[in-house]
């Protein structure tokens, strides 16, 4: 049987430019000082929408109201298994732009700068690109 993760994130734009955080997995190298949206696993019992919420507190320090669901992504996992991922619109509603322990760094980027990172590997999954593009598509 595979392994699924359900995951929850958001995409946050201010001014043009989209918040990512840069992952700090020394412990797995392919995914170490990669951009990803701010998101995460799903807690047993927790709806997405709360868990997009949570996910963007921890990190990023900013609270966030989900606007609407961009769509649901998949990805394989180097390490088995595959992520299912819920990518919502949202909107920052409080909280101060902070770097948590656990990141590297929070910082916001303009699409052709994603792209860039992307071209250079340099984006966690395939699916950030793709979630933030759909998101200019469908504002």
């Amino acid at each position: 049987m595979i392994q699924v993760i359900l995951v929850a994130g958001s995409i946050i734009e201010e001014g043009g430019r989209f918040l990512l955080v840069q992952e700090n997995m020394p412990g797995h190298p392919q995914y170490h000082k990669k951009w990803n949206i701010p998101s995460g696993r799903v807690d047993e019992g927790e709806d997405v929408i709360a868990a997009a919420k949570r996910e963007t507190e921890e990190e990023t320090g900013l609270d966030v109201e989900p606007l609407r669901l961009i769509r649901v992504y998949e990805s394989s996992l180097v390490m088995g298994g595959s992520v299912e991922c819920h990518i919502f619109e949202a909107r920052i509603v409080g909280g101060e732009l902070t770097v948590p322990d656990d990141m590297l760094d929070v910082r916001g980027f303009s699409l052709d700068e994603i792209r860039e990172l992307e071209k250079k590997g340099l984006l966690m999954f395939s699916y950030v690109l793709q979630a933030i593009e759909d998101r200019i598509a469908n504002r």
